[in-house]
């Protein structure tokens, strides 16, 4: 059906933008401030809240 087909595509887009946000904090923030952190657990995190 195109409603998920769309629904899919937009979570997508989301979970590229949120690691294309990611890396530019990592990239604007000081050396060593932030660690990078594994994209499994970001979503079991954001799936348990």
């Amino acid at each position: 059906p195109k409603s998920i087909y769309n629904r899919a595509k937009l979570k997508q887009t989301m979970v590229d933008g949120q690691g294309v946000n990611e890396e530019r904090r990592r990239k604007h923030s000081r050396a060593g401030e932030t660690k990078p952190k594994p994209e499994r657990r970001n979503l079991l995190v954001a799936e348990q809240a």
